[in-house]
């Protein structure tokens, strides 16, 4: 409910809304059952924080949630993504 929260409000433009809400989940447990499961979960907030973040102005949090996708799912198809965000 929470990543569909921050989504909506990414969605209508409400920036802040989206960040605080986005920056919950990442506290949120992980409910994928295994670890592939856990690791796209993560890879998922964190994109949806980083967006959040840069939507923000705050580029310095977004780079580091778009960093810390990398660290927890490399694998993910939002890793290619998240070094766009970076810029890498």
């Amino acid at each position: 409910a929470q990543r569909g929260l921050a989504q909506a409000y990414l969605d209508v433009k409400k920036l802040p809304e989206a960040r605080d809400a986005a920056v919950a989940l990442i506290t949120m447990p992980l409910l994928a059952p295994d670890d592939a499961g856990r690791a796209q979960e993560q890879a998922e907030r964190r994109m949806l924080q980083g967006e959040a973040y840069r939507r923000n102005g705050q580029r310095e949090e977004a780079l580091a949630a778009y960093r810390k996708l990398l660290e927890v799912a490399p694998d993910s198809p939002l890793a290619t993504q998240a070094l766009v965000g970076i810029g890498a």
